[in-house]
C-alpha cells in the first residue's frame, strides 16, 4: 500500500506539472494567433510633440502602476497555496474526525490531498484573474482620466473625453449591422466647426442565447463617428459600403443539428434591391427611396465619399446618412485607450503618451475628413 501511495503522490504531481505547462503553452498559442492590430499611425498624416508636463503626469501614473504590479506580482502562486493549504486542513480534519485512527492509511489521506490541489488550481486563478481584472479597471479609469482626457484637450480644445458609453439607438440609427448585443465605451464629444460630433469605440455581436451553435459572432468592433450635417436630412438611411465588404456580406460559420452543417448570417443591413447605380466598382451605395437621395447624390458629392472610404483603403469602413446626421463605422481591432502594459512594462518604456498622443491625432482628422460632406454643402 505504501508503494502504491508514493506512485500515487509521483503521478499526481507530475499531473499537475503537467497541466500547469500545458495552460502556459495554450496561453501563447492564443495570443501568436491573434490578428495584426489596427495602426492609427498608418492612416494619421500629421504629428506634433507633447509637452513636458505630460511626462510628469506619466511618472505619477507609472508609480501607480508599479503599486499595483508588486500586489499582483506572484499573486497566483500565493493563491494557490494558500488554498490548498486550508481546504486541505479542512479536508484531513474531516477525514481524521470520521475515521479510527487504528485504520487511517496513507491512500485515505493522499485522495483529499489531490482532490484539494486541483480546487486550488482552479479556485486560485479565478481569484487572480478576478483581483488583476479589478486592479487593471481601476487603474485604467485613472489613466484614461489623468492623461487621456488632457491629450484629447490639447490636439483639440474643442473636443472632451468622457469615456462614457452612447446608447444603442444612436447606433441603430445608422442601420448598419445585425445583431442585437451591443457594447460602447471611451466615447470623445464636441463640435468641429460648430457642428456637433462623437467618436467612440463601439461592438455590436449576436445573442448568444438566440444562437443555436452557442458561438458569439462578433458583426462590428471598431470606431463610430457621428456628425451633425447643415444643410442634409434624409429619412431613410443612405448607405455607402465598399466592395470588399459586400463580398464578405454572408458570414459562415458550422451549426450542430444532428451532424455538422454549414449555415450563415448576414453581416450587413442591405438590400440588392435597394442598389443605387454609381459609375465606381470600388463601392457601392443603398437607399430604399431613391428618389429622395438623387438629390444629393452629385459628382462632387461622391468625390467626398471616395476621399473618405479611399483613405482607409476602401476596406472595413461604413457610411450611413440617415436624418441629419452622417456615420461613419470604421472597423479597429485594437482599443485606442487601452495599454497592453499593464502590469507588465513601465509605461514609460511602452511610450503609452505617444501612442495615445497617435491616436488622438487620428481620431480628429477622421473627424475633419467626415466634415468635408458639411464644407461642400455650407
Amino acid at each position: 500500500m505504501d508503494n502504491f501511495a508514493l506512485i500515487f503522490i509521483v503521478v499526481a504531481a507530475l499531473g499537475l506539472f503537467a497541466f500547469w505547462k500545458f495552460t502556459q503553452f495554450i496561453i501563447k498559442v492564443v495570443k501568436k494567433a491573434q490578428p495584426e492590430k489596427s495602426d492609427s499611425s498608418k492612416f494619421s498624416e500629421g504629428t506634433s510633440t507633447l509637452p513636458g508636463n505630460f511626462n510628469e503626469i506619466v511618472n505619477k501614473l507609472e508609480k501607480e502602476r508599479e503599486r499595483l504590479y508588486n500586489k499582483t506580482k506572484g499573486l497566483f502562486r500565493r493563491a494557490f497555496f494558500r488554498t490548498w493549504f486550508f481546504i486541505a486542513c479542512g479536508i484531513l480534519l474531516l477525514v481524521a474526525t470520521l475515521t479510527d485512527a487504528d485504520k487511517l492509511e496513507i491512500a485515505a489521506i493522499i485522495g483529499p490531498l489531490v482532490m484539494s490541489a486541483f480546487i486550488a488550481l482552479i479556485g486560485g486563478g479565478i481569484y487572480t484573474l478576478v483581483k488583476k481584472g479589478s486592479n487593471s479597471y481601476t487603474f485604467s479609469k485613472k489613466l484614461k482620466k489623468d492623461l487621456v482626457s488632457q491629450i484629447v484637450t490639447f490636439v483639440n480644445p474643442e473636443l472632451s473625453f468622457s469615456g462614457e458609453a452612447i446608447e444603442k439607438a444612436d447606433f441603430d440609427k445608422a442601420d448598419l449591422f445585425n445583431g442585437s448585443v451591443f457594447t460602447s465605451e471611451d466615447t470623445i464629444t464636441g463640435t468641429i466647426e460648430d457642428e456637433w460630433v462623437s467618436i467612440s469605440e463601439c461592438e455590436q455581436r449576436n445573442s448568444s442565447i438566440n444562437n443555436r451553435s452557442n458561438t458569439i459572432i462578433t458583426y462590428f468592433d471598431g470606431l463610430f463617428i457621428q456628425l451633425q450635417l447643415k444643410s442634409i436630412n434624409l429619412s431613410s438611411p443612405l448607405k455607402f459600403i465598399p466592395v470588399y465588404n459586400i463580398d464578405k456580406n454572408v458570414l459562415k460559420y458550422k451549426i450542430r443539428e444532428n451532424s455538422l452543417r454549414f449555415d450563415s448570417l448576414k453581416i450587413l443591413r442591405i438590400k440588392e434591391e435597394d442598389e443605387i447605380l454609381l459609375s465606381t466598382t470600388k463601392y457601392k451605395a443603398y437607399s430604399d427611396n431613391k428618389e429622395e437621395v438623387q438629390a444629393i447624390i452629385n459628382e462632387k458629392f461622391l468625390k467626398v465619399i471616395d476621399f473618405i472610404l479611399g483613405k482607409y483603403d476602401y476596406k472595413d469602413v461604413f457610411i450611413s446618412i440617415h436624418g441629419d446626421k452622417l456615420y461613419l463605422a470604421l472597423g479597429w481591432n485594437q482599443d485606442m485607450f487601452e495599454t497592453d502594459a499593464f502590469l507588465k512594462k513601465s509605461l514609460i518604456e511602452s511610450n503609452i503618451a505617444e501612442k495615445v498622443h497617435q491616436d488622438i491625432i487620428f481620431i480628429n482628422q477622421a473627424i475633419k475628413e467626415v466634415n468635408l460632406i458639411n464644407k461642400m454643402h455650407g
